[in-house]
């Protein structure tokens, strides 16, 4: 963790320089991949601890776990959750492929 020039702390997150202020509004529902991608890198350079992300965020940890997970498999681009990947999981899909779907929150716009 850095400073940058007005003595803010900052880290280096997915699209560059970031700092607490750069971080999503804690009234967020529409999750995009970069306020995902951002929120993650916070807490993973200790911008924001864990529980106060849970908490300012609405979040659980069954959640950012499926986040990470899915960062882990197909990149900040699989973050990405539209009305498409819910019709994805036919009903007659593994259980663990339905229930993952099922951990991400989605805001219709």
């Amino acid at each position: 963790m850095d400073n940058d020039a007005a003595g803010e702390k900052s880290i280096i997150g997915p699209s560059g320089r970031l700092t607490r202020a750069d971080l999503p509004s804690s009234n967020t529902t529409h999750w995009t991949s970069r306020r995902k991608a951002e929120l993650m890198a916070a807490i993973d350079g200790g911008l924001i601890d864990l529980a106060e992300a849970f908490k300012e965020y609405r979040l659980t940890s069954e959640e950012l776990a499926a986040w990470r997970e899915t960062v882990g498999r197909a990149g900040i681009p699989g973050l990405r959750v539209t009305r498409h990947t819910h019709a994805l999981a036919p009903s007659d899909a593994p259980a663990e492929d339905r229930s993952m779907i099922a951990t991400y929150r989605y805001y219709p716009s």
